[in-house]
């Protein structure tokens, strides 16, 4: 995962429990960091910049 990939972002409840949307949900986002010693990147979802761990991304190039 590089810097300028495009990701699904799983947010919330990583047991995917609860309602969708509400208490967990999956947004695009787009990786703004390199991937740091805890396995964390940082990552623009929803107008926002959020750092999320590499496992609750799933990259979405077609280059890849």
């Amino acid at each position: 995962m590089k810097v300028g990939d495009l990701v699904n972002c799983h947010w919330g409840a990583s047991d995917y429990s609860g309602k969708e949307d509400i208490d967990w949900g999956i947004s695009p986002g787009i990786v703004v960091s390199d991937v740091r010693g805890d396995w964390c990147v940082d990552v623009l979802v929803r107008g926002e910049r959020n750092s999320y761990h590499v496992s609750r991304l799933e990259s979405t190039d077609e280059s890849r």
